[in-house]
């Protein structure tokens, strides 16, 4: 935890425990230029100059919210030195996704006081935590784990009809998979008997990692899955052993040249939207996932896209989406809602190669998204 006296303060001050955000990441210095200075002095930050990092969450108790959308920054209040300049982050590092409370001056006012008498005194950060890089060595996540030599191009004359039948019957043609995706296939491997989709999963230029994707024995969707020797269907994507797949996200380096990125989950949702879709691997964006968007996609339009069969999606993108508000770089972050049981794939087959423009056009922001219930914890009081 990078300010457990603030952390405490919002505990005593709204009655409940803080959920934490971003855990452990460093804010962004954005337009804080070196200040050299013989006398020492204060000079004060404005809150877009520090975006980013651990958050603190807590239900606002000023419109009522149950849900813990009050966001405080790592960073509020606080104060760190450089080259004998003394930095003092904005009071204003704070934020309710709920109604926007904290732009009511008064009860802003109310609430920097009861922090201010609850902390004692402003809290001072070390500079090198500022410092600190969460960026891992390319050389340490390129080239994760071993391609495997056998792999064939689903477009190969000798693709099992199983593996045809699967991608036809989801909307996918083999060969714009194999020409643009570089989508392969493997007769089997290690525990596996039958065929395994073979995605490759290339970051800055480079090869990561491969993640694959089980076919359906009899090669159609819905159909069976190979089991195990306890007689259960293995999950339906396999990783290698040891790959970060937190640290990547599928297909970044082309969707970063357009000007709208669409957040998907898997592989095969950024199939059916095309280049400017990336996956996450997942329900969520992980912390080195939201600074890598942050980096590459500055200045973009971000498009959160949850799937409609998932009840939790919904929740996980809102969630999402007011992470990468707080990273104050993109254009707008907006979430596009399926049809209830749908998710990014069935698209293709609804709407064809429009699919990007059919979500676009369901885009909208935060604020009027439909509302999720959750119980992140009890409404607190000042």
């Amino acid at each position: 935890m990078r300010n457990p006296k603030l952390y405490a303060a919002m505990k005593q001050v709204f009655g409940e425990t803080p959920r934490i955000v971003n855990e452990g990441e460093p804010c962004r210095l954005v337009n804080v230029y070196a200040e050299y200075s013989f006398i020492p002095r204060t000079q004060e930050l404005p809150a877009l100059c520090t975006p980013g990092g651990e958050q603190y969450a807590v239900s606002c108790p000023f419109c009522g919210d149950m849900r813990q959308r009050l966001y405080i920054s790592h960073m509020w209040d606080t104060e760190f030195v450089q080259n004998n300049c003394r930095y003092h982050c904005s009071e204003r590092l704070m934020h309710c996704f709920n109604e926007n409370c904290t732009s009511d001056p008064e009860y802003r006012h109310k609430l920097i006081n009861s922090l201010r008498e609850a902390m004692g005194s402003i809290t001072e950060i070390d500079e090198s935590a500022l410092a600190e890089d969460s960026v891992v060595m390319q050389n340490e996540l390129a080239n994760q784990c071993l391609f495997p030599a056998e792999t064939q191009l689903v477009n190969a004359p000798t693709t099992p009809k199983e593996v045809v039948n699967y991608l036809q019957e989801r909307g996918f043609d083999p060969g714009q998979l194999a020409r643009m995706w570089s989508v392969g296939w493997l007769p089997r491997y290690g525990k596996f008997s039958y065929p395994l989709l073979v995605v490759p999963v290339l970051q800055n230029g480079e090869f990561w990692f491969w993640q694959g994707r089980l076919v359906p024995i009899n090669g159609k969707v819905d159909g069976p899955l190979e089991k195990n020797l306890d007689g259960k269907e293995y999950p339906k994507y396999y990783f290698p052993h040891g790959v970060k797949k937190a640290w990547a996200l599928y297909n970044i380096d082309r969707a970063c040249t357009y000007h709208t990125v669409f957040i998907v989950e898997g592989v095969t949702d950024v199939w059916a939207i095309g280049g400017e879709a990336v996956a996450r691997f997942g329900k969520s964006l992980s912390g080195a996932q939201v600074q890598l968007l942050a980096d590459k996609c500055y200045a973009k339009h971000i498009i959160i896209v949850p799937d409609g069969d998932d009840p939790q999606a919904l929740a996980a993108a809102q969630e999402d989406a007011m992470r990468l508000e707080i990273q104050s770089v993109f254009a707008s972050v907006k979430i596009a809602e399926l049809p209830e049981g749908q998710d990014p794939g069935d698209l293709i087959k609804i709407h064809g190669k429009e699919v990007s423009t059919w979500l676009k056009s369901q885009a909208h922001s935060l604020s009027q998204a439909r509302t999720i219930p959750t119980t992140f914890g009890n409404q607190g009081s000042l």
